[in-house]
């Protein structure tokens, strides 16, 4: 029997405790749909960072040309911090920005809440706007009897987040959780309930939900609006090693990218490889 657990908040989740897993982390809002979209308008990838000082000296420390290639985006407090070039804000995520370009990323929640799951065999960037390509996804590569699938919900700040579970319980739904062949555990079935409320009015949940009231008193109601679009984005970051000058550096790349892309140092894209292979950096970046 397949297996899903939800944690209702990344800080539920041990470092280093989902080996062996398929996982799924959500921040609706705003940073897994914000890396799709930067995917989607054609960054080369996005490589996510827990602390700012972090992802700034890591760009110092590239070659002059990778650096220059290289956008600083993310947030503190919901917006970008000072000499970012982006801040978390999908929409702002444009073709004529990101295209060709490398966007290194911190925020508040949602790269934490990666590198708290960096250990899951493979691990996913998961939103409303692409829950269906997630889906597709998971159906294709977790098949096995006994898959382990870990959904782990960013929340804002100490808090659950009700977009993020709400994306939790309608994955659950396209993986057909709810058909008795699944084991659920008890956040499972919290979020099943949350879809089964919500569904068909995601952009109401999140304009009532905590994390979308912060984003409303920011002025930027039209995250919520583009976060709330289910299915509008057809690819999945999904969180995988990176190659050349960027070796050792955990990465998302689309699932659904063209071969043959080049990666930031130049080098054609690696063969996708499971998030926790040997070859992985363990730093906890993310």
């Amino acid at each position: 029997m397949r297996r899903a657990e939800v944690y209702l908040h990344r800080q539920m989740v041990p470092y280093g405790g989902l080996g062996g897993h398929t996982a799924v982390v959500f921040d609706v809002l705003r940073a897994s749909t914000t890396s799709a979209a930067a995917l989607a308008a054609g960054a080369e990838c996005v490589i996510p960072f827990a602390e700012i000082p972090e992802m700034r000296d890591f760009r110092e420390k590239l070659p002059d040309d990778a650096a220059g290639r290289c956008l600083l985006a993310g947030e503190r407090g919901g917006l970008a911090a000072p000499g970012f070039d982006l801040g978390n804000s999908p929409g702002e995520f444009t073709h004529e920005r990101v295209r060709g370009r490398v966007v290194l990323f911190s925020t508040t929640n949602g790269t934490d809440a990666l590198a708290r799951a960096a250990e899951a065999d493979r691990l996913f960037f998961g939103a409303l706007v692409n829950i269906g390509a997630l889906a597709a996804e998971l159906l294709t590569c977790a098949r096995r009897e006994h898959e382990e699938l870990a959904l782990v919900c960013a929340g804002t700040e100490l808090s659950a987040s009700l977009e993020d579970i709400l994306a939790a319980g309608l994955l659950l739904e396209r993986l057909g959780a709810r058909d008795g062949d699944w084991e659920l555990d008890d956040g499972a079935r919290v979020a099943l309930s949350a879809a089964t409320e919500w569904k068909g009015r995601e952009r109401e949940a999140m304009s009532l939900a905590v994390g979308g009231r912060n984003v409303s008193k920011l002025g930027l109601d039209a995250d919520i609006e583009f976060a709330s679009k289910v299915d509008s984005i057809g690819l999945v970051p999904e969180l995988v090693p990176g190659t050349g000058a960027l070796a050792g550096v955990d990465v998302l790349l689309a699932t659904k990218a063209a071969s043959g892309t080049q990666t930031a140092a130049g080098e054609p894209k690696p063969e996708r490889k499971p998030a926790g292979n040997k070859g992985r950096k363990k730093d906890r970046r993310g």
